[in-house]
């Protein structure tokens, strides 16, 4: 069971998009009312890499990001953004 999250009424598989999860946990019906949570769909990828014949497909940005190349609009949209995160270094003795 712990190879799905729920989130927003579904089932979401912990692994990789060209990984297949292991669906002994819905086929057993054991995850559908766990933890109290009441998900109505279950929601993972098969044939990943197969072409044709797919309404959508995953999109891979295989280059570098440059912000400069993004209208002023997004750009600042980007940057506003940037303020309300952070990122630093964790280390397990400090938590």
């Amino acid at each position: 069971m712990d190879s799905f999250s729920y989130y927003q009424h579904m089932l979401i598989p912990n692994c990789e998009p060209h990984e297949i999860p292991s669906l002994s946990c819905l086929n057993n019906g054991l995850i559908w009312n766990s933890y109290g949570l009441k998900a109505v769909i279950c929601r993972y990828t098969t044939n990943y890499d197969v072409l044709g014949g797919k309404n959508w497909y995953y999109v891979i940005k295989d280059t570098p990001f440059d912000i400069s190349k993004l209208k002023s609009k997004r750009r600042y949209v980007v940057l506003q953004g940037e303020r309300n995160f952070e990122i630093r270094l964790i280390h397990a003795e400090d938590f």
